[in-house]
């Protein structure tokens, strides 16, 4: 009880810092690696970075294709525009902590 009292007179209690968002693109999900590995490679010869990520649903297996993080929305949509004109749709995708 000591504590909580201590943390609630300390200014700032304990709540969180406001961080600025971060925001990710995937570029695509599949079911075999291979597929995501061609989009991956696909995205650096055009001078992206990827990450493939392999993600365990109740549905299956899935490989995402993702890039980022990027600090703004700005930033994101800069690279989702450049990406959209080697008709490559990506979705955005907020960072939670």
């Amino acid at each position: 009880e000591e504590l909580a009292s201590a943390e609630a007179r300390r200014p700032g209690g304990n709540a969180r810092p406001n961080k600025p968002a971060r925001y990710l693109l995937q570029a695509g999900a599949f079911r075999t690696h291979r597929q995501a590995d061609e989009l991956k490679a696909r995205l650096a010869l055009l001078g992206f970075e990827a990450r493939i990520v392999r993600i365990e649903t109740p549905r299956g297996t899935w490989h995402r294709v993702r890039l980022g993080p990027f600090g703004s929305l700005r930033e994101l949509d800069r690279v989702r525009h450049a990406l959209q004109k080697h008709r490559i749709d990506a979705i955005a995708l907020k960072i939670s902590d």
